[in-house]
């Protein structure tokens, strides 16, 4: 076929309003008999209007005119009018902030700016704080229209003049201008209407931004060959996929030029039947999916032909293409294809020297024509668009694009080279992450970013589908571990409605929801509170806010699970208290632990469900196998079982037991009598084994007397599992004076708690010289014995106070308060004389006061917790453990010789195994020994 002669465009359509000059050329709208449309003719005319009056205006060849419209209608003429008469078309985004507005006007320094009614509130804000002296022309006035000449304008252009500058943003920040000539216009324009053998009766889709140099395309390929342009109504219609395919079968489309995206959404809405008309799909911008080529073939045959474009907007629009066919949507990715007539494409390395066969490189392109660079920044263009010994025009543009050529001469895309990055030294490609992920059949779209916090490298995907928020995680690496290395699996997922988005529909990355492990800080006006300014009242809302600033993070939806989202005890308090104060509504702990969302919570305190009061906490039930039960530590509640929940519970659901008085009840001293309440309660649920019972701390010994029952009453027990549980009192003592052995239990006890305070206020206590006196801290610490145990110790006793306590209780009390200033508001005498009632909330005011830590307890919660403790302790005092014939597996904490075992070995007839695990008695349970923990456990579960 004899190519085209290259023409300016303006000219090319020039001749075609002079061969059809009754033949429609722009169409805007819905189908209707009232829609606006120009035939050649009339857009021809107000185009050379448009030539005329900037002439008149004194507007020169070459000058700089800035366009701020976006009507069809009325950019498309003022576009061509600019290229007959010689100016440098430059549109701007109205929507665009102000400021980066006004930087590219500053930039630009247009000799004139042409607008209208719609946008000129835009262009004066913009322009409001710098000097413009420029003319400024609203084309919807009368003076324009008065006086605006028809006739063809005089010029004849350069092709390789600048007709056309697009600004982008820059990587310093920075606007950059792309300039553009009219030879590479027509480039393109005579390549697509030459191998598409389009005919002037083409109709082709118009749906491309007028501030994206795609436009173009979208203007001159019908323009120019006697054809059709079709624009919808508004931006709505392209974002309305259902909308948009009623608007291409009604508007009989033959042409389609569109990103991935828009294409996949047309697919997902359209059905065989439609599209009667489409020949042709161009697909560019971003990466096509196999999956809806696939699509695409299972729909339509191959009566729609795709092709992928590539070409950066730097080379003037695309330069490479690929005809996709059939077995394509088995390939791993689409290609872009071969060069265009002209075009020279070579894959750099390094250091600007071709690579191998089949090797990786950075696409370099040379359109074959003379490339302006960009607009006045001569130094950005000395950068991008480098020598090159190994085209004939000496000049490449280095597109910043990795490619591959495969072995059947085609180009194929592996990503920018700013998508690439190294994990752990590695090169990851996170193109390749989010190929895989859209293979996922529930999955619509996806984008997936390497992220840096709290001292970690984290890769984070945003997906949209119909993968339910709270599973993600698992069905994700269950669908990737097989498809991907370790490294290449995300470590979190953010699930959105739908990926935010350019208005010419590429992926917006600077608006994806943030994403950050903790360190967000909490804004008082949130999202939501913005958006329910008029509904404050919402329960919903309300709780979003506490927890916003409980968890310290943002975008929590109504159903996420508090501790899934990284809630632990502290906050869980915080959140009771902050729902006291906000709500007014006294919210137990035994209510949040069962309904862990902000939906369940909100239904229980507008009362639609009736407050849960038993003991049994379903923490997490997922799992089909034999269920696994926890029994409360001392402090009666379970939330220190979370974790570890969420990862037995897949398979084994998690129940956990918490104590009574949690509830709102009163239980029992003797802990055989404990154990026989929980096991009522907990065969209502299981009403037959095999049973596996476990428990932390003294928990465990609950465990094993409800087993010793269960044996009893003639049930299975499969397995009773001790998590760093001791024996209750040491076996070298003679233990047959009861009042003896519970003063053993309880002297145990209270070192426990207070290395349980200790690990709480993250002190490691430190051999120094003590910063209050002896005399002080055993006071104190025989305060802390009688408000949490219901102990009090003698004289003698507290003399002999170890000097570890005393170094727990100093250096809790100097992170705490750093000096003695505590005592100085009160004096410990005055404490000492005070009820233990009246003690902790003295003590929880003077630290409100210093604004530390337990300003965020409740009284209440926290004298539940110390009686639920008291009542623990007496039960494990005044209890004999007996015999029992069960499978019992001990996880210890550091080593076993500093433990005494000999108690567990005497009591357990049936198998007994001792697992070391990692962390201490306090934090074997937190992250990230509980993950070594649990995966021990599930290895030795039946």
């Amino acid at each position: 076929m004899n190519q085209m002669p290259y023409l300016p465009v303006e000219q090319q359509f020039q001749r075609n309003a002079e061969l059809y000059g009754e033949r429609i050329a722009l169409i805007k709208g819905e189908v209707s008999e009232d829609r606006v449309a120009y035939d050649y003719g009339s857009l021809n005319k107000k185009s050379n209007q448009y030539a005329n009056y900037l002439q008149l205006q004194n507007i020169k060849p070459g000058a700089a005119v800035a366009v701020f419209v976006t009507d069809p209608l009325e950019i498309i003429p003022a576009m061509i009018g600019l290229f007959k008469m010689g100016a440098i078309f430059i549109p701007l985004n109205p929507a665009d902030f102000p400021q980066r507005t006004r930087d590219v006007l500053q930039e630009i320094q247009p000799q004139c700016i042409i607008v209208d009614d719609d946008n000129l509130a835009p262009l004066n804000v913009a322009i409001e704080s710098i000097s413009i002296s420029n003319t400024i022309i609203n084309i919807c006035s009368a003076d324009f229209i008065k006086f605006a000449d028809d006739s063809q304008p005089q010029y004849n252009p350069d092709l390789d003049d600048i007709c056309y500058v697009y600004y982008s943003s820059g990587t310093t920040g920075k606007p950059k201008g792309i300039t553009g000539t009219r030879r590479g216009i027509s480039h393109f324009i005579r390549w697509e209407i030459e191998t598409l053998a389009l005919t002037p009766n083409v109709r082709v889709s118009q749906w491309t931004q007028p501030f994206y140099d795609a436009f173009l395309r979208d203007v001159f390929t019908p323009l120019c060959c006697g054809g059709t342009i079709v624009a919808p109504e508004s931006t709505d219609t392209i974002l309305n996929a259902s909308k948009l395919v009623s608007w291409i079968n009604a508007n009989e489309i033959d042409v389609v030029h569109t990103i991935p995206t828009i294409f996949h959404l047309l697919l997902r809405e359209s059905a065989s039947g439609d599209f009667k008309k489409l020949r042709y799909v161009l697909l560019a911008g971003e990466r096509v999916i196999p999956k809806d080529v696939q699509r695409c073939f299972e729909l339509f045959g191959e009566r729609i032909q795709l092709l992928n474009l590539y070409g950066p907007s730097e080379t003037v629009m695309t330069k490479l293409f690929y005809f996709i066919k059939p077995g394509d949507e088995t390939r791993r990715s689409i290609p872009i294809g071969k060069p265009m007539s002209e075009v020279e494409v070579v894959l750099l390395d390094n250091n600007e020297l071709p690579v191998s066969a089949g090797g990786i490189g950075e696409i370099a392109i040379s359109p074959g024509f003379y490339l302006p660079g960009y607009f006045r920044q001569p130094e950005l263009t000395t950068s991008a668009y480098v020598k090159c010994d190994h085209v004939k025009t000496g000049l490449v543009y280095k597109t910043g694009d990795y490619g591959r050529l495969l072995e059947d001469g085609e180009l194929e895309f592996l990503g920018r080279k700013d998508h690439q990055v190294k994990i752990n030294g590695i090169r990851v490609e996170l193109s390749e992450v989010e190929n895989i992920l859209s293979t996922h059949p529930a999955i619509k779209e996806n984008v997936v970013q390497l992220l840096h916090q709290q001292e970690k490298h984290h890769l984070v995907a945003w997906v949209s589908g119909d993968i339910p928020a709270a599973t993600i995680d698992k069905a994700m690496y269950q669908f990737l571990k097989d498809k991907l290395p370790p490294y290449l699996i995300p470590n979190y997922y953010v699930c959105i409605d739908k990926l935010p988005r350019l208005p010419n529909g590429k992926v917006n990355h600077k608006a994806l929801p943030k994403f950050d492990l903790r360190s967000v800080q909490y804004k008082p006006q949130s999202f939501f509170e913005e958006i329910f300014e008029q509904a404050y009242e919402l329960t919903e809302t309300k709780l979003t806010h506490i927890w916003e600033q409980a968890l310290n993070r943002p975008y929590i939806k109504l159903n996420d699970n508090f501790f899934q989202l990284g809630g632990d005890s502290l906050m869980v308090f915080t959140v009771i208290n902050e729902v006291k104060k906000q709500l007014n509504y006294d919210l137990p702990l035994s209510v949040f632990l069962k309904s862990p969302t902000i939906a369940e919570l909100a239904k229980v305190i507008r009362g639609e469900q009736a407050s849960l009061d038993s003991i049994i906490v379903p923490l997490h039930t997922p799992g089909d196998k034999t269920p696994f039960w926890c029994v409360h530590p001392p402090g009666g509640n379970v939330l220190t079982y979370a974790k570890l929940a969420y990862r037995i519970g897949e398979t084994y659901p998690f129940y956990a037991i918490q104590n009574p008085i949690l509830c709102g009840r009163k239980g029992s001293n003797k802990l055989e009598d404990l154990a026989s309440e929980y096991l009522a309660q907990v065969l209502e649920v299981q009403p037959s084994g095999p049973f596996i019972l476990a428990g932390w701390s003294m928990g465990g010994i609950i465990a094993v007397e409800m087993a010793r029952q269960l044996l009893a009453q003639g049930y299975s027990v499969s397995l009773v599992i001790l998590i760093d549980s001791e024996w209750p009192y040491p076996t070298n003592v003679d233990v047959s004076d009861v009042s003896h052995r519970v003063r053993l239990v309880e002297h145990r006890a209270f070192s426990s708690l207070l290395r349980f305070l200790s690990e709480g206020f993250g002190v490691k206590p430190k051999d120094k010289k003590l910063l209050y006196s002896e005399r002080v801290l055993r006071g104190i610490l025989n305060l802390t014995a009688q408000q949490f145990m219901d102990v009090t110790f003698i004289r003698k006793e507290k003399k002999s106070f170890p000097r570890e306590w005393l170094l727990i209780a100093d250096q809790v009390l100097e992170k705490l308060i750093g000096t003695n200033s505590m005592l100085r508001i009160v004096p410990y005498g005055s404490l000492s004389l005070l009820a233990p009632p009246q003690q902790m909330k003295l003590v929880l005011w003077i630290l409100r006061l210093l604004n530390k830590t337990p300003n965020n307890l409740d009284l209440a919660n926290l004298n539940a917790f110390m009686a639920a403790f008291r009542q623990h302790l007496q039960a494990v005092c005044t209890y004999t453990p007996q015999p029992i014939d069960a499978k019992v597996a001990l996880f210890l904490t550091g080593e076993e010789a500093s433990y005494d075992l000999q108690g567990w070995r005497n009591c357990i007839t049936n198998e007994f195994s001792v697992y070391p695990t990692p962390g201490n008695h306090f934090t074997l349970l937190t992250e990230p020994n509980v993950g070594e923990l649990a995966k021990k456990m599930l290895e030795i579960l039946p």
